[in-house]
């Protein structure tokens, strides 16, 4: 888990910060007010800034894209509830990425002025990321429901499955249960 979240982290802060650092730039260049030299350092800080926040914004969904609900016709409020937290976290992020431009190379820059920027980000990560998490989510239970049934019916515990489930027990201890004959209910 913690080398799972470590790599998620890495990869999602060069995304981040070479995003952050690469807009910075361009901004910064095409504006021809500063030398090179200024421009490199504020927008590396900007990058670095911008990309560490950000990234540790886009490892809190990490543990909630499969939600703990029973049952197929959990659809809809599967892909609802991560279109809100994809929503939400894309709108955070877009929001710090103006914070820090305006620490950095926009000091001027107001974010009221920018609430359309915050909203279209918000709306379209909500859009994408909601139907991929709602759909990935709906598939790793399906897969679940599937494993759970047939061990629950060779080893005659089913009932016992379903009360952990609705008891909020993560899927990945309810198998090791299953899995464990000296640990089984």
């Amino acid at each position: 888990r913690a080398a799972g979240l470590a790599g998620s982290w890495s990869g999602s802060m060069s995304l981040e910060a070479g995003s952050a650092y690469g807009q910075a730039k361009d901004e910064m260049t095409k504006d021809g007010v500063l030398d090179a030299d200024k421009i490199e350092k504020i927008a590396t800080m900007e990058g670095i800034v911008a990309g560490t926040v950000n990234s540790l914004i886009e490892l809190l969904p990490f543990d909630n894209l499969f939600l703990k609900q029973v049952g197929a016709d959990r659809f809809l409020k599967r892909i609802a509830r991560q279109t809100l937290w994809e929503g939400g976290t894309e709108a955070t992020q877009e929001a710090v990425n103006i914070y820090v431009e305006k620490l950095g190379h926009k000091p001027d820059q107001n974010l009221l002025d920018n609430v359309g920027r915050i909203l279209e980000s918000g709306i379209i990560g909500g859009a994408l990321g909601g139907m991929m998490g709602g759909t990935l989510g709906t598939n790793e239970h399906r897969r679940n429901v599937q494993r759970y049934n047939a061990l629950g019916d060779q080893l005659g515990v089913k009932d016992t499955v379903f009360a952990l489930k609705d008891a909020g027990i993560p899927d990945q201890e309810i198998a090791a249960k299953l899995d464990t004959p000296s640990s089984r209910c």
